[in-house]
């Protein structure tokens, strides 16, 4: 890869094992230091590595900002986050919200 100065990851750690995920994130925290990073991501693990959050519903905009923010002023991204919680909890794949 050359050095780029903009990256663009989509769903970087879908469906690794715990191990490999922690190690793929670990090399992309390396991989964008000091870049501007656009990850597409429907976990929230994944989501929370993000400075800014941009939640789309449709194709349009359902939320923006921390995830901290988005917690306090966005329902569909509680409901996301609640959705993968359960599903983590009881061991299955994550559902989509908002498809």
């Amino acid at each position: 890869m050359r050095d780029a100065s903009i990256v663009i990851l989509d769903e970087p750690v879908t469906a690794l094992d715990a191990r490999t995920e922690a190690a793929v994130r670990g090399a992309l925290r390396e991989l964008t230091r000091g870049r501007t990073t656009f990850i597409v991501a429907h976990a929230p693990a994944t989501m929370a590595w993000a400075d800014r959050i941009l939640l789309l519903d449709h194709g349009r905009l359902a939320g923006f900002g921390t995830q901290a923010e988005l917690e306090r002023t966005c329902g569909l991204y509680r409901e996301l986050r609640a959705i993968h919680a359960e599903d983590a909890a009881i061991g299955g794949a994550p559902s989509a919200v908002g498809a």
